[in-house]
């Protein structure tokens, strides 16, 4: 494993564990668990959601496959699609769900949180 130069591991849905609190229904295999950062691959089923909650670290959801809806603490939804990515603050309220399937990469960390201006696309040069 470590020492040969390269680390492969699996992290498909069978190594996740199937989250139900909040009224959710997901599953999240760990990619990466720091101190500091925690690493995930997210994948929701048909009809699947991540239940309305608040952020407790700074949270980064970036779709990889699939589409779906998020929303803040109004009920307006918002569509996202694979290549994009959604970003919460601690304390903001959220939902996340599905009606045809969604995976994403979920990145928590309070690391998150100190330059603004380093999350989202990098600026023009």
């Amino acid at each position: 494993m470590y020492g040969s130069g390269v680390h492969v591991f699996d992290f498909g849905a069978e190594q996740g564990r199937h989250v139900t609190r909040h009224a959710s229904d997901f599953t999240i295999s760990r990619l990466a668990h720091t101190r500091g950062i925690h690493v995930g691959c997210m994948r929701l089923g048909p009809g699947g959601v991540v239940g309305y909650h608040q952020a407790r670290s700074h949270q980064i959801l970036a779709v990889v496959e699939g589409t779906g809806w998020t929303r803040g603490e109004g009920p307006e939804r918002t569509r996202i699609a694979a290549g994009k990515a959604v970003y919460w603050q601690p304390g903001e309220w959220h939902e996340t769900g599905t009606d045809v399937g969604l995976v994403a990469i979920v990145v928590e960390g309070d690391v998150l949180g100190g330059e603004p201006e380093a999350i989202g696309p990098a600026p023009a040069q």
